[in-house]
């Protein structure tokens, strides 16, 4: 995997977890850091370490550098986020989710976690979790999802995955709406969703980083799915979350 990464165009290391917006850089070893270190914040920002595959327009998809079992570093977990209730509602396409309702611009979020035993391994969480801050226009006529998602196994027998996909949907509900979006990045989408997805091999988590999706037309409200599957051999676990929000109530 890291011999691809190295043949991409906007290939970066990120040693310290900073957001190095137009850098491209190559670290020959990364640095470890502990997870009390990284728990003392929300994962706004990618883990300490990761590599990005691809970033343009604030689009970024990362992931834990090949190296990362050989070379014993300790995984950053992310922080605990209260779990919302789920339950079905209008506009929600999968998962369903507890809506938050504000006049202001909402934030909708939510994580999930699920104890999994791989086969011939130890028994570890498997966590996704996002966080989109939605920007609004005059009488809600556009909406902007910019924001952040992620999947992680935090078992450590097998240290990686066979392979990890993430999963997000995003969606509004109302009248005459369409989408668009960053090209180049992985989403494709249209009318009042759009999607995104990846799956990457030998890794732990798979963290994205999203900005510019713009929905346009009479919203109501708005809302965002995930799921994430973690494959060990021939074994496949999901889990999935998701959340939504009334707008202009």
């Amino acid at each position: 995997m890291l011999d691809l990464l190295k043949n991409h165009s906007i290939y970066r290391l990120l040693r310290s977890g900073l957001y190095l917006g137009g850098a491209i850089s190559m670290v020959a070893s990364v640095l470890a850091v502990s997870p009390a270190t990284f728990a003392a914040s929300a994962p706004s920002q990618p883990p300490p370490g990761s590599v990005a595959i691809y970033n343009q327009d604030g689009n970024a998809l990362y992931v834990a550098p090949a190296s990362a079992a050989a070379d014993n570093l300790s995984k950053v977990l992310p922080p605990p986020t209260p779990s919302i209730p789920t339950t079905d509602s209008p506009t929600d396409l999968s998962v369903g989710a507890t809506p938050s309702t504000s006049s202001s611009d909402p934030t909708i979020s939510n994580s999930a976690t699920k104890t999994i035993t791989p086969p011939g391994g130890s028994a570890g969480p498997e966590w996704i979790g996002f966080n989109t801050d939605v920007t609004t226009t005059a009488s809600w006529w556009n909406a902007f999802f910019n924001g952040w998602s992620e999947d992680e196994w935090q078992g450590t027998n097998p240290f990686n995955c066979t392979s990890v996909s993430l999963s997000d949907q995003y969606y509004t509900g109302g009248v005459g709406i369409s989408v668009s979006y960053p090209i180049g990045v992985g989403i494709s989408g249209s009318g009042s969703s759009a999607n995104w997805s990846a799956s990457v091999k030998n890794t732990y988590y798979i963290y994205h980083q999203f900005n510019n999706i713009e929905f346009a037309g009479a919203i109501t409200d708005v809302g965002q799915n995930e799921s994430g599957t973690f494959q060990f051999g021939s074994s496949f676990y999901s889990i999935n979350t998701g959340a939504w929000s009334v707008v202009g109530a």
